[in-house]
């Protein structure tokens, strides 16, 4: 229409406008990070059991008679304040530091750490040369395949570890553990320093993965779109609770205005839906909202309500 008096004026500025714009350069679509990690051969029904676990650091009593029984299949978040003994459990766990009490793993069990100083990687190599170490010198096109999955590609793959961030260095580690098969991942801290985009995928891989997960983190969405089990550290002890964070908030909120009843152990049993052992003569506060999980325990003679006379008591 430039061609038409009417529009002549209004053209002439456009134009003027067109060529005083800054030219850009068409950015690159943003390729999804796939991940996949599957799960080792099976081993028992039972994956990892601590009975009274304590761990000291010189007089200091960091951990104080840790239990904890995960199944095949269980998510547990470890979480709480600074100093609480996390990384002190962790540690424990892959045998870094020693440890008192029962820590028991299943004979089939096929560890993969994740460390949150990630430091399973070899600063002085690249990220492809520490990929071909797990897979093997021939797998030179499927490393770089699983490194381009976290967006690691080009010269990105070509450089020393000790030269990327802590981000890219996360993920190299990650894509690591993706080559490895295991039954059990022990993760201390694994979304920190990644984007939006890459903490999306390792928790829909990690949320679909069908071994067994013991993950310490600050990530309340890892902890809510993962974890089938949450464990909070306080003071050298772990509280464990059924379900995700959220679900465990809701189990707060309703200890504080439901009514409690106390019963003994006539005999040993499991609740399965609780993951925990129960052992005859001891005590356990029941709360309403928990009761259909111990059902079968009532049906089987496992558990008798206590008189207030025979209640022990409990020193404060």
């Amino acid at each position: 229409m430039h061609a038409r008096s009417h529009y002549s004026n209004t053209f002439k500025t456009r134009l003027k406008m067109v060529d005083r714009m800054e030219e850009m350069e068409r950015p690159e679509d943003e390729k999804e990070v796939g991940m996949k990690i599957t799960a080792g051969r099976k081993s028992s029904r039972d994956m990892l059991v601590l009975r009274s676990l304590r761990v000291k650091w010189g007089e200091n009593l960091v951990l104080d008679g840790i239990d904890l029984e995960l199944n095949v299949g269980d998510k547990i978040g470890i979480f709480g304040p600074n100093g609480s003994g996390k990384t002190t459990l962790v540690k424990a766990l892959i045998g870094e530091i020693p440890a008192t009490g029962e820590l028991w793993l299943a004979p089939g069990a096929s560890v993969g750490y994740f460390a949150q100083g990630h430091e399973t990687l070899d600063p002085s190599i690249t990220a492809e040369q520490q990929m071909l170490e797990v897979l093997g010198k021939g797998e030179r096109l499927r490393a770089r395949q699983l490194l381009a999955r976290f967006l690691l590609k080009g010269k990105d793959v070509e450089r020393p570890i000790s030269t990327l961030s802590g981000g890219e260095r996360a993920r190299v580690a990650l894509a690591l553990l993706m080559a490895e098969q295991h039954n059990l991942l022990i993760l201390d801290e694994p979304t920190n320093y990644l984007d939006i985009l890459s903490r999306e995928a390792v928790e829909s891989a990690l949320r679909e993965y069908p071994g067994t997960i013991v993950v310490v983190t600050h990530d309340r969405y890892l902890l809510d779109a993962v974890c089938t089990h949450m464990g909070e550290l306080r003071n050298g002890k772990m509280e464990v609770y059924a379900g995700n964070y959220t679900a465990m908030k809701g189990q707060r909120r309703k200890t504080v205005v439901e009514e409690t009843v106390v019963y003994r152990v006539v005999s040993n049993f499991k609740n399965w839906t609780l993951g925990k052992k129960y052992n005859a003569g001891e005590q356990i506060t029941i709360a309403e909202s928990e009761m259909p999980t111990f059902e079968w325990a009532f049906n089987n003679g496992k558990l008798k309500r206590m008189r207030a006379g025979e209640m022990k008591k409990v020193k404060k």
